[in-house]
């Protein structure tokens, strides 16, 4: 039989498809009536904002083998019926993810959380002019940031907006957010950039030459804006990705990594350290091993790669210690091994960036097999006691 959790969650999942009946409707109503925050979530998950381009992105992934993996682990057999489906299959998983962990934080959050000192990231950076000023742009603070008149920032002080810069001097920003702080921005060309926690962009105010070049250290999602007469070129320490228009995320985070995910278009690849280019298509992720000089292309599930920008957390047979520094870096904690082979252990699941990192932990706990002692900003992970 299927539980309540699971249940709400394909409720959502066909309202999105548009295909709620009545009967259903009104059961979803009453769930939402039994207290606000149930509400909040439903709305959240209907809005439009994203919508769109979330669908395109879903519609990417191997829903088939991963609805497989979340009913085997929920106990469930039976299959979807027809029309849920057809449409509500690749928004299934990540409704019933937020659905399920929304659940476990409002009905058995204990007074006092473990987890109570640590708190996920917002939008928070710190811009850089070649001019020598310096700006903290944080959607926290109360007092308005007084920004060059070419420079507009977004009312919910979550993004920079460039209109070009009226300065015949081309004048350089760098846009750099800290552990637990992330940042949005539209260039002047209209491409859009959003900076995961500790990344840096190098930019101009304006693009004047022949091609539009930025410098990235860290991970960002770009979405580029077409313009067949100047390529779009993002520079990192070992590699150029060269675009004319289409969507992909950048992640150097990982010592010696290149990681390029492409959802839309293509882009060519070129390293420092090795001849020609290489063409990625969407549906890829190249991955070049700075060391060793190799580099792997594959057609894999992209959420994973870029689940984040959408306030995902998407694990996939990930490596606890890979999982643990994004955690770490959106949280702001330190993590301690009190067993040098628990990094490897690996946990794949699908979770919100909810405020409370103890429903995240709790549910590695459970299917890692692992145990975690939070104390104030420091995260220990051992193995549980044998009885």
């Amino acid at each position: 039989m299927e539980n309540k959790n699971d249940r709400i969650a394909r409720l959502i999942s066909t309202r999105l498809s548009g295909e709620l009946n009545e009967e259903e409707e009104r059961e979803l109503e009453r769930w939402m009536e039994e207290g606000e925050e149930n509400r909040q979530l439903v709305r959240e998950l209907l809005s439009g904002e994203t919508f769109e381009e979330k669908y395109k992105l879903y519609q990417q992934i191997d829903w088939k083998r991963r609805l497989g993996q979340f009913e085997r682990k929920h106990g469930h057999r039976r299959g979807l019926p027809g029309r849920v489906a057809r449409h509500a299959a690749i928004w299934l998983l990540p409704v019933a993810a937020a659905v399920v962990c929304y659940i476990a934080v409002t009905r058995s959050r204990p007074a006092e959380s473990p987890g109570a000192g640590i708190h996920p990231g917002h939008f928070h950076a710190i811009l850089y002019r070649s001019t020598g000023e310096e700006f903290i742009l944080d959607n926290t603070l109360q007092e308005p940031v007084k920004l060059p008149d070419h420079i507009r920032l977004t009312p919910g002080a979550d993004a920079l907006v460039y209109a070009g810069s009226p300065e015949e001097k081309i004048v350089e920003n760098k846009l750099s957010t800290p552990r637990g702080g992330e940042y949005r921005l539209t260039l002047s060309d209209g491409t859009r950039v959003h900076l995961n926690a500790r990344s840096t962009l190098a930019y101009p105010e304006s693009f004047r030459d022949n091609a539009r070049e930025v410098y990235l250290s860290g991970e960002a999602w770009f979405e580029v804006a077409g313009d067949t007469g100047r390529p779009f070129r993002v520079v990192t320490d070992e590699a150029s990705i060269t675009v004319r228009g289409t969507r992909f995320n950048v992640n150097t985070s990982r010592a010696g990594i290149v990681e390029t995910a492409l959802v839309e278009g293509s882009v060519g690849l070129t390293f420092k350290k090795r001849a020609g280019e290489v063409v990625l298509r969407a549906g890829e992720v190249a991955e070049y091993h700075v060391n060793t000089d190799s580099l792997s292309v594959r057609e894999t599930d992209l959420l994973p790669h870029v689940g984040w920008k959408d306030n995902l957390f998407v694990f996939s047979g990930e490596p606890l210690e890979s999982i643990m520094e994004k955690l770490s870096n959106w949280y702001d904690f330190s993590v301690v091994y009190a067993d040098a082979g628990i990094a490897s252990t690996r946990f794949s699941g699908y979770m919100r960036k909810y405020d409370d990192i103890s429903i995240i932990l709790e549910a590695i706990e459970k299917t890692a097999g692992v145990t975690f002692t939070i104390d104030r900003k420091r995260v220990t992970i051992s193995r549980p006691a044998r009885e």
